[in-house]
């Protein structure tokens, strides 16, 4: 007996000693961090309890604008003793993005790219190196802006969709919360270009048929577990014995279950294998035209590494545009100077017919939503890591180093936006109303990585806004306080959905 519990003893020493050596290692690795300012925090864990509970708040961006009008645009915060460092100042954020990711002194990684690549799985998102570059080749051509404009009507007729049901709702003078709309509308159109689904999901000929609510939800489920463990920097918590993981469970099976037909599919068609009859009953031209087809052309892949391609191509493609959406319309609707801009622009192109030629007149209402994506990013920040010795504002940051570039704070910055806190389109088309800077968009991030689905977001964008603005007067709700009570999962959303009450013009129809 004895024996056993001096094995027992010498076990839990040597234990202890090797998670001392690791602490102590990671304190002199980082201890040059100290420098930088910090926000106060408990002695061992650090700034962990107050990470988690903004978490549960839904208050993480505001938490970290409120340290930053504390601490400045640069500082770190702990996670027991592994620091992040948190840079909010957009010129340097710049910097990092076009030059020292080119140079190499900086790549993707850290929590969050790791808690990504965990609940996601290996996917172009979250890949380096040649493992990167080989699926940036297989996705570019089938994120062509030619192919969008090619199809130009889809988005048309979607938009309009979206339009006639709003009108109804003008009608019956109804509050709606426009957050779920702009989903279902984005969803409908990055499922007909990524997996050739048609924009009435019951006409589709592979089942089973496209929920947008259950595809949305589930990958919400999928989003949240990546800001989890992407802020606690613990990434078996998905594997404890709670209700929360056997839904997020339950939301990984619905995804795979709903792809993989549609993934074995595409395979077959992009590889000329033969098809039986049931498999041909199922073939359509925007099959064989979808995104998924032409990237399973790529010899590299698989089905498994495609349906993690595919997941998250879904929620890039609708998610970040959505809530940027309804984000655009609280703008909106509390500067209406802006709106009567618009509609003099918008106007006379709608009458005349909006078409892929009269889109060139329309950026001003690009402006509105690159604006929209300066003062709110719903992707909130970019995560990296120092890949060799370096220094932030003359003080030394050592290899292997977390980074997060907060794009919420960079936003803000007013050496790179004259007057930030002001929602003003045109500085994104004149410098000298930005102060005479040139501003910097961040929210497509920048550089080798910029956001191949730029053309299908700012498609989507300018025309649903046009309509909109066309159409409807609108108020909010709630008010300001729609654009300033957020949710986040991954990304950033109104919390309250952003309810609003629309008012139809009266000359105005569809």
């Amino acid at each position: 007996m004895s024996l056993v519990v001096l094995a027992g003893s010498g076990i839990a020493i040597a234990s202890t000693s090797v998670f001392a050596w690791r602490w102590w290692s990671n304190y002199q690795k980082y201890s040059y961090l100290r420098n930088f300012p910090s926000p106060k925090g408990h002695w061992l864990s650090g700034n962990l309890s107050d990470l988690i509970a903004a978490l549960k708040a839904g208050k993480l961006p505001q938490l970290f604008i409120n340290w930053s009008k504390e601490l400045g645009d640069i500082f770190v915060i702990w996670n027991f003793n592994k620091p992040n460092l948190v840079i909010g100042n957009a010129k340097l954020i710049q910097k990092i993005l076009l030059k020292g990711q080119k140079d190499g002194d900086f790549i993707r990684g850290g929590n969050f790219y790791s808690a990504y690549a965990n609940v996601f799985g290996v996917h172009l998102g979250n890949q380096i190196g040649e493992e990167w570059q080989w699926r940036r080749k297989a996705w570019t051509p089938a994120l062509a802006s030619s192919k969008f404009l090619a199809k130009f009507d889809i988005i048309h007729q979607a938009s309009l969709t979206l339009i006639e049901k709003l009108e109804q709702k003008a009608i019956k003078n109804e509050a709606v919360e426009i957050d779920p709309l702009f989903l279902k509308y984005t969803m409908s159109i990055i499922c007909y270009f990524m997996l050739g689904v048609p924009l009435i999901p019951e006409q589709d000929r592979i089942k089973p048929i496209l929920e947008t609510e259950k595809i949305y939800s589930s990958l919400a489920v999928l989003e949240k577990q990546v800001l989890v463990q992407g802020t606690t920097g613990f990434n078996w918590l998905k594997y404890l014995p709670t209700k929360k993981n056997q839904i997020y469970r339950e939301a990984q099976n619905y995804l795979n279950n709903f792809l993989h037909p549609r993934i074995d599919l595409a395979f077959k068609l992009a590889r000329n294998q033969k098809l039986d009859q049931n498999e041909l009953s199922q073939i359509t031209q925007t099959l064989k035209d979808s995104m998924m087809v032409q990237m399973a052309k790529a010899p590299r892949y698989t089905a498994d590494n495609l349906i993690n391609d595919v997941r998250a191509g879904l929620f890039a493609g609708h998610d970040t545009t959505s809530h940027t959406l309804s984000f655009a319309m609280g703008e909106l609707a509390l500067n209406p100077q802006v709106i009567q801009k618009a509609r003099e622009i918008i106007e006379p192109v709608i009458k005349e017919g909006l078409s892929i030629e009269s889109l060139k007149k329309l950026v001003y209402v690009e402006a509105i939503f690159k604006e929209t994506m300066r003062l709110h990013p719903v992707a909130s920040q970019l995560s990296i890591v120092a890949k060799r010795d370096t220094s932030m504002v003359e003080k030394f940051v050592p290899a292997g180093t977390v980074i997060s570039l907060n794009l919420i704070l960079a936003g803000l910055d007013s050496d790179m936006y004259g007057q930030p806190e002001e929602f003003r389109p045109e500085r994104w088309l004149d410098a000298e109303e930005n102060g005479g800077i040139e501003p910097t968009l961040f929210g497509f991030s920048l550089g080798a990585h910029y956001c191949l689905g730029v053309p299908l977001a700012i498609l989507e964008a300018t025309v649903i806004l046009s309509l909109l603005i066309y159409h409807f007067d609108w108020e909010l709700v709630n008010g300001r306080s729609s654009l300033e009570q957020l949710g986040q999962n991954i990304t950033v959303f109104p919390q309250d959905k952003m309810p609003i009450r629309l008012k139809a013009r009266k000359f105005a129809t569809v």
